[in-house]
Parts: C-alpha cells; sequence; structure tokens
C-alpha cells in the first residue's frame, strides 16, 4: 500500500531591497517569532567600503538570529542570513554559496541571483519578498518564483519610501500578495506553517543554467551566448563587451559575454552613467588642448608668424564653442524616464 507524501513546506524566505531598506527590514524583522520554521535570506544593495552593520542592526530589533553566511553553509530555520557586501548570495541545493561573479544590475549582492537560485533549488517552497527599492532589480527574480511555483509577496508601492523596485516587481509578475510593510510580517509567519501548493512539472531553464556559471566565475562562449540570447548590437557599460538580449525569462534582461547583467532600466542607468563620464573626459581633453594652443598662438605671436598665430585662434574659438556645447550637456543630462541615479 503507497503512502502519500505529505505536502511540502515553505521553509525558505527570500528577501531583496534597496533604497529605504535598512528601515523596511527593522520593521520585518520585529515581526516574526523566534520559533519561525523557515530560514530568510536577504539582499540589501550594499556599497563595499566602510563597516557592514546590518546583522549588528537587526540583532537588536529581532528574535531570530541574525548572521552574516559562510559559503557552502547550511541553510537553518530560524536564522536569518544577510548577504555580505560585494558578494552575491546563492542557493545551491541545501547550502549556501557566496560568489564575486559578475555585478547584476550594476550591483553585487543582487537580488534576482538570489531568487533564480532560491526558485530552482527549492521551488514551491520559496516564498519571495520584494521590498522598497529602486529600480527594478529582484524583477527577473520574482518571476523565477512564480514560475517554479513559490510565493510571491510585494510591498504595496504606495508604502513603500522608495516605491520603483516593487512598482517594476507588481508590473512584470504575478504577485500573490500585496501588503503594507507592517502587514507582511504576520503574512510570512501565517504562510511558513501551512503547506505548500505541489511544485509545477517546469523543465529547467536552459537559460538559468548556462548563466549559473557566470556566477562561478566562468565564461560562455559565443555560441552558448547565441543559444540564450540574440546580439543586441550595444556594449556593456561596465566592461564595453558585446551585449545579448536574453530569451524567455519574463522580463527583459541582457548580459554581456564576461555576464554583466541588466534589465533595461539598469542598462539605461548604466549608459547615462558611462555617457556623463565620457563628457567630463571630453570636456578635459578640450580644455588642455585649448591651453596647449594658447601657448602656441604666444610664440607665433612673439615671432610675429600672424597668420600662423591667427590659425591658432580660430582653433581656439571653435574648441572655446565645443567646450560650451559640452558644458551645455552636462547642465541639462537628465535622468531617463522611470529611472534613478542611485540604488
Amino acid at each position: 500500500m503507497s503512502r502519500e507524501l505529505s505536502p511540502p513546506s515553505r521553509d525558505l524566505i527570500v528577501i531583496g531591497t534597496s533604497a529605504g531598506g535598512v528601515e523596511a527590514l527593522q520593521v520585518l524583522a520585529r515581526g516574526l517569532p523566534g520559533d519561525l520554521p523557515a530560514a530568510v535570506l536577504v539582499v540589501l544593495h550594499t556599497t563595499p567600503e566602510g563597516p557592514y552593520l546590518m546583522p549588528e542592526i537587526l540583532s537588536r530589533v529581532s528574535a531570530l538570529e541574525v548572521v552574516l553566511p559562510r559559503d557552502d553553509g547550511p541553510i537553518e530555520p530560524g536564522k536569518i542570513y544577510i548577504a555580505p557586501p560585494d558578494l552575491h548570495l546563492l542557493v545551491a541545493g541545501d547550502r549556501l554559496h557566496l560568489s564575486r561573479g559578475p555585478k547584476e544590475n550594476r550591483t553585487r549582492p543582487a537580488i534576482d541571483p538570489l531568487f533564480r537560485t532560491a526558485a530552482a533549488s527549492y521551488g514551491s517552497r520559496v516564498i519571495g519578498v520584494i521590498l522598497t527599492g529602486k529600480l527594478d532589480d529582484g524583477t527577473a527574480g520574482a518571476c523565477a518564483v512564480k514560475e517554479r511555483g513559490g510565493t510571491l509577496v510585494v510591498q504595496d508601492p504606495e508604502d513603500a519610501l522608495y516605491p520603483s523596485m516593487p512598482a517594476s516587481a507588481l508590473r512584470s509578475a504575478d504577485a500573490d500578495f500585496t501588503c503594507r510593510l507592517s502587514e507582511i510580517a504576520p503574512l510570512l509567519e501565517r504562510l511558513v506553517r501551512e503547506p505548500a501548493a505541489r511544485a509545477p512539472d517546469v523543465p529547467k531553464s536552459q537559460v538559468y543554467e548556462l548563466e549559473s556559471r557566470f556566477l562561478e566565475m566562468e565564461n560562455l562562449s559565443s555560441d552558448e551566448m547565441d543559444s540564450i540570447g540574440t546580439r543586441a548590437g550595444i556594449s556593456c557599460p561596465e566592461c564595453h563587451g558585446l551585449i545579448w538580449k536574453i530569451k524567455g525569462t519574463g522580463v527583459p534582461r541582457y548580459r554581456c559575454h564576461v555576464g554583466h547583467a541588466y534589465t533595461a532600466l539598469s542598462m539605461l542607468e548604466g549608459q547615462a552613467e558611462t555617457q556623463e563620464t565620457h563628457l567630463w573626459q571630453a570636456l578635459r581633453l578640450m580644455t588642455d588642448r585649448v591651453s596647449l594652443i594658447l601657448e602656441l598662438r604666444s610664440h607665433a605671436q612673439h615671432a610675429a608668424r600672424r597668420e600662423e598665430a591667427s590659425s591658432y585662434g580660430a582653433q581656439v574659438k571653435h574648441l572655446q564653442k565645443n567646450i560650451e556645447s559640452i558644458r551645455e550637456m552636462l547642465k541639462a543630462e537628465e535622468i531617463p524616464p522611470g529611472t534613478d541615479r542611485a540604488s
């Protein structure tokens, strides 16, 4: 007589946030009980500079143990694992993995890799949570969670300090719950104590499997990149390599052949920053040329070489006109609609 398998439990919560996330995570951590039968993995966009105080900050308000993960460490219920600065936090089976792989959406740690790998390993046992933040990191990851049968919780954008990230997730992924921040912890406590739905019979994604090699610091060949994307005819803002538009991942995404990954919005952000850098470089170069040409004109004037001095004067006027144009471009430069400078 065959025994019916018991339904799986939702025992992994993955949370992504950026701007406004320090405050939001404190509210959420304060509301989670100490006997939570699930592990909580958190990515908060951070910079590698300066002391990292998030574990200490959350430990002050959380009944759960708050720890920095270690590579190949076990995933244990009742703990909150915070991604360290400058490292992607990933799920590999029932273990944690830390990676110095290429940045995604111009940040490391990034939310999408955590959500993708959690969905691949845990399927319907995953609860993905998107909180306050700028731009749209986490949207592709939210789609991956839903694709594998997981549950998606998104903070109400009207309740978020920075609404861009949750609003983007709601546009692209079919969220199961949209809540105010104060309602999320009680909801998570209820969900982890309920059985999860059976995981859908979804074949493994060739795209995600090949992309995972980037997180292991491997490169893909051009043929492999062609198998998962189409050449976009643009260059990577990070390394200036060729970019592919990745096929069939729920939301438009782009990767270069060494692995830097972007959504359309983060690509626009990267291009805007690169453009500004190049404009400043052009301004500096032209200013240097004016100084040198003025010196040459002075020598020509002292030597009574009037025609030569006049030629140098015309070059200076032309360069000064171009310098003024670049200055006006820098003054007038605007952030593309729907994007933010910092995330």
